[in-house]
């Protein structure tokens, strides 16, 4: 795949944040496995669920800047 160096900055920005939401809706994955107190397993399903919302914004621009026909 050939890039400019603008795409390329995009294209690393955007995998940089795919994979920091991995990594904190793996987090709070562990920290639900490990606690007992309610207020955080609120706060682990809450961050959880904006981790996959951004993950889902994060794959639309991929899909719109790699002109990647929507999923069925």
């Amino acid at each position: 795949m050939n890039l400019s160096d603008n795409e390329e900055n995009s294209f690393r920005s955007l995998v940089h944040d795919l994979n920091g939401q991995i990594f904190l809706i793996r987090g709070h994955c562990e920290i639900l496995k490990r606690t007992q107190d309610e207020s955080q397993t609120e706060k682990s399903i809450q961050q959880i669920q904006q981790g996959t919302d951004r993950l889902e914004s994060i794959v639309r621009d991929l899909r719109e800047n790699l002109g990647f026909p929507k999923a069925p």
